[in-house]
């Protein structure tokens, strides 16, 4: 029985990512639910769970906060910049937790930008080194998906914001500190290029999340990125 509080909890955070044999314990358990016990599956593709799954939980749907209501919520705390408060809104994808813990922890956006430098010498590489590159992701993938994820949700948000540059939304970017740099690249491609690239990282990441070879995934995106032809 719990030792303090009234229910013991359990988080499985990514359930998505539970193997068939997993996935079929967890049934068992969830099955036979055990009193005062209380399993949170974390997911945002669930999809990917099995039915039998889904059907003995219950749904709870946690909506993002919109981009302005993060920044108000950051300004209300005060000794926050303006264009800080902004900027962590828009890359904070509506959850004011993590926003919160970059303002507490700079390494956060400093890691953000040594991860935009990267994107930003493989963009201008031969593919030679975009292949090499692809290798370091899959081995570090291995270790920690969650970090190889998080690379592939920053590339998203970049060419998506190319994407809003060529659509004249320059005013919805989310990143904002970078504008000067996205209306510069913006005009070495068309829309078409941009959208590729949405599109070849979108499904990278379905078929990393599917437990496809990561290597030969993200040689395949290394290869389908858009190189530009002028400068």
């Amino acid at each position: 029985p719990p030792f303090e509080g009234r229910h013991k909890v359990f988080i499985i955070d990514g359930a998505e990512q539970l193997s068939t044999e997993a996935a079929n314990c967890l049934l068992k358990t969830l099955e036979e639910p055990v009193d005062k016990i209380i399993y949170l599956l974390l997911t945002t593709m669930d999809r990917l769970l099995p039915a039998t799954v889904i059907s003995r939980c219950q749904r709870l749907e946690l909506v993002p906060l919109s981009p302005s209501k993060v920044e108000t919520a950051l300004n209300s705390r005060g000794g926050i910049e303006p264009p800080k408060a902004r900027l962590l809104a828009r890359l904070s994808h509506g959850c004011l937790g993590w926003a919160l813990s970059a303002v507490l922890n700079e390494g956060l956006l400093q890691q953000r930008t040594e991860k935009i430098d990267r994107l930003m010498g493989i963009i201008n590489t031969d593919y030679e080194e975009r292949f090499a590159y692809a290798a370091q992701l899959a081995a570090q993938f291995n270790q920690s998906r969650g970090l190889v994820q998080e690379v592939l949700d920053l590339w998203l948000d970049w060419w998506h914001d190319l994407l809003l540059v060529k659509a004249d939304s320059i005013d919805t970017i989310t990143n904002v500190d970078f504008e000067a740099t996205l209306v510069k690249m913006a005009r070495n491609y068309n829309l078409a290029q941009i959208c590729a690239a949405i599109n070849s990282i979108q499904a990278a990441q379905e078929q990393l999340k599917q437990n496809a070879n990561p290597r030969l995934v993200l040689e395949v995106l290394m290869f389908n990125l858009p190189r530009r032809k002028y400068e």
